[in-house]
């Protein structure tokens, strides 16, 4: 496809966007004209925006062609062959079967708190625990998601980072998040230690650290837990910052104002 013509039909498809943010086809022909231009990142934000929709709106997941083609991109984007400069060749079924890397541009942050909660680290003895861990991650996620005014990045997208030597800010560019949260989880026996950590991406400031030892049988509570201390925290965070940015607004203008008198 060339320029021209991918403009065009990314201006039709928004345009059938702008009328029903939660048409699928269109969704999924934005999608497609991203991931043939190994813009992989934007691609897989669209999908995360519309399942954000449907989840509010109407009460529903993706269908299985939009689900098909997010796991194929999805897929793509975590391959070790993937190279940054070539764009992915498209099946006749519309749906890409190549694979490229993460693009390296970054994405606009939505409107709302943004959050990625990465694979949570397994530190117990037992390779096994694994699992355990990704569970911990999983639940954390959809606890999260719970939030209507945070934007939660689905673990899918998230664990496509999973095991990989990454910078917290490469992240957050990469998914178009304000916030990452990392964690790590100790199993012995009966018992569970989990620490969570909330990062500003912009700074790389730790805002907000905790470690839970506790039974096994608490592991739902502590998960509730780390989901509501890490939505406050967001939650005061944004507020500090609109806070500050009207402050210093405030400033210039009396600071103009007696300049001019």
């Amino acid at each position: 496809m060339t320029e021209g013509a991918k403009e065009a039909a990314l201006a039709a498809a928004r345009r059938l966007l702008s009328l029903d943010p939660l048409r699928e086809d269109a969704c999924r022909a934005l999608m497609q004209i991203h991931a043939e231009h190994a813009e992989t990142a934007q691609a897989l934000k669209l999908y995360e925006a519309l399942r954000e929709g449907l989840r509010q709106e109407l009460g529903v997941e993706p269908d299985s062609e939009t689900r098909q083609l997010y796991e194929s991109i999805l897929h793509r984007r975590a391959s070790p062959q993937a190279t940054k400069h070539s764009a992915p060749p498209i099946q006749s079924s519309g749906r890409p079967e190549a694979a490229t890397e993460h693009s390296s541009g970054g994405l606009p942050l939505p409107d709302k708190p943004s959050i990625a909660v990465l694979a949570f680290e397994n530190l117990s003895n037992d390779p096994e625990q694994q699992y355990f861990s990704d569970g911990i991650t999983e639940d954390i996620i959809t606890e999260l998601s719970r939030f209507r005014s945070l934007f939660v990045i689905a673990y899918n997208s998230s664990f496509a980072f999973k095991g990989k030597a990454i910078k917290v800010q490469d992240v957050a560019r990469e998914l178009g998040v304000a916030y990452v949260v990392e964690g790590s989880v100790r199993r012995a026996a009966d018992r569970v230690r989990i620490s969570a950590q909330l990062i500003d991406a912009a700074t790389g400031n730790h805002l907000w650290a905790e470690r839970y030892d506790r039974d096994v049988l608490d592991i739902f509570a502590v998960q509730d837990e780390v989901a509501r201390s890490v939505a406050s925290t967001v939650s005061s965070s944004r507020s500090m910052r609109r806070t500050r940015s009207t402050g210093a607004r405030t400033t210039r203008l009396t600071c103009w104002s007696t300049g001019s008198s």
